[in-house]
Formats: C-alpha cells, structure tokens, sequence
C-alpha cells in the first residue's frame, strides 16, 4: 500500500462503527482552507457577521469584497447539495461559513428558499485560527442551532462531508465531541482529479497540494488523538454531568 493511502486512511485513529445515510436526521460539513482573507484576518470576518446581523446579508458583503471560498470548498459545497436533494428527507445542513458561503454562490435561489433550515458556524470576533476542531465545537454550544434543534437532542446521525483525505479525522472528531455515530459520505468518485481537492491560491499552505496536507493531516491526528486521551474526556465528564444535573 503506498504510504499515502496508509497515513491518510485510519493512520493513528481507532476503528469506530459507522452509522448508515439513510438513517441521518442532518448534514455536518466543513470546509477546506479559503482562497480570500487569511487566518490571521478571521475575526474581522466574525466581526462582519455580527455587524449585519444575518448569514446572507454577510454573503452579499463578501461577495462584494469579491470573496473566494477556493477550489475544495465549491467541490464540497456541490457535494453537500447532492447529499441533500438525494435525501429522503430534507435535514439541515450545519455548516462552517466557507461552504455555506460556496451553497449560497452557487445555488442562490435554493439557499434562500431553505435557509430557514440551515446554521452556518462562523468564526468569533477575536479568531486567528478556525479548526475543525474549532468548528465542531462551536456547532455544539452555538446558540441559534441550540434554540432552534436543541443541540443534545438533535444531532444524532449525522452525514459527514469534508475533504476525501480529511474526513476519516473529522469523523473522529465529531463522534468524539458530539456523541454520535456518523455516517461518513464518500465522494462519489474517490477524489477524482487529485487537483480538485487542493487549491495553488490557498491562504493556508497546508490546502495548497498533496504533499504540504499529508504532513499536516498526519500531525493533526497526533494533536487530535492525544487530546483525546485527556482534555476531551474530561470535557465529555463535563459535558455528560451538566446534562444529567
């Protein structure tokens, strides 16, 4: 087996049961890298969406500023409306902003018409770093996905969608995090064309080509699965004995 396939499969993460996609009650997404604005720059964007006030009013000043959500996130974003229309059921879709963003660019109309059923995850005011560890967290205490679906409650069985080569860490991090038996959704041709799922004009050189992720994604497995080992259980003892009081 070559050693990419080896390090970008299951390397470092635990074998887990997977839930099935016609079980889903929703549709977790994060997005890869961006190709405007970087991360140093990402509260300003979490400023933005505080001083609008709304997700699409946000889109509209992004798209004026002439935003690019980069190669990856359109790829994804295509991927999670194929997802959802071929759904029995129309679930919501909680997403991290690029690709909510790349959703709304894409299939204007659609988006404005279902909005109701979407919760975009944005950065916070004073962010220099959005992780999907970052992401995942958030949607867990964000407060509109709280008031609208009870958060505990309702994310369940979740369709997972990220980067081919990222989602076997994002499914570790959402069961882990969220409680929940995910049901990763492959990419309908196993990555295609390899320079689809990586963008030269990223702001973030670990998005940029194969070789730059695959060191990054193997470091990141370490960082995620020694966190796992201790701050996250004893967050999850937390989170578990708030819910029980």
């Amino acid at each position: 087996m070559p050693l990419k396939d080896l390090l970008l499969g299951n390397f470092l993460l635990p074998s887990e049961t997977e839930g099935k996609e016609a079980d889903a009650n929703c549709i977790i997404v994060t997005s890869f890298g961006r190709n405007s604005y970087s991360d140093s720059l990402l509260g300003m964007i979490g400023n933005t969406r505080a001083k609008y006030g709304n997700d699409r009013e946000t889109f509209k000043r992004l798209s004026k500023n002439n935003f690019n959500p980069g190669i990856p996130n359109r790829q994804l974003a295509e991927w999670c409306f194929k997802k959802w229309r071929g759904h029995d059921k129309k679930i919501p879709i909680f997403g991290q902003w690029e690709i909510m963003y790349a959703l709304y660019s894409l299939y204007p109309e659609w988006y404005q018409q279902n909005e109701g059923s979407f919760v975009v995850i944005w950065p916070k005011n004073n962010s220099h770093w959005f992780s999907a560890y970052d992401f995942v967290t958030e949607l867990k205490r964000h407060e509109v996905l709280t008031a609208r679906f009870g958060v505990l409650d309702f994310i369940v069985s979740p369709i997972l969608i990220a980067h081919p080569q990222m989602l076997p860490r994002f499914r570790f991090i959402v069961n882990r995090l969220l409680y929940v038996t995910a049901a990763p959704s492959d990419v309908d041709v196993k990555m295609r064309v390899a320079w689809e799922w990586f963008d030269p004009d990223s702001v973030q050189s670990q998005t940029k080509s194969q070789r730059f992720f695959s060191v990054y994604e193997t470091l990141a497995r370490i960082h995620n699965r020694a966190l796992s080992l201790t701050l996250w259980k004893i967050r999850s003892f937390i989170d578990r004995l708030s819910v029980s009081l």
